[in-house]
């Protein structure tokens, strides 16, 4: 077998979807951001990165990391 070139290395990630349990394969850039304020700021859900399981009989949100934000217990007032 001779030796070929395939391309640049990928920065491919791995990650196993909690709800159908598929392994799932994604870029930095398919990686989308969650949570916040709601549009009226009555209400604030924690930030997080997901994926979206591209099954469709599946769909879940996978989580791929919590981003922590500041509250006011953090601060001394």
């Amino acid at each position: 077998m001779a030796v070929r070139v395939v391309g640049p290395p990928k920065d491919l990630r791995r990650i196993a979807c909690g709800k159908c349990g598929y392994e799932l394969e994604y870029r930095p850039n398919d990686v989308q951001t969650g949570g916040g304020p709601d549009p009226y700021g009555m209400d604030y859900e924690p930030e997080y990165r997901y994926i979206t399981c591209p099954r469709t009989e599946c769909g879940q949100r996978v989580t791929i990391a919590s981003i922590r934000t500041a509250t006011h217990d953090d601060f001394d007032l």
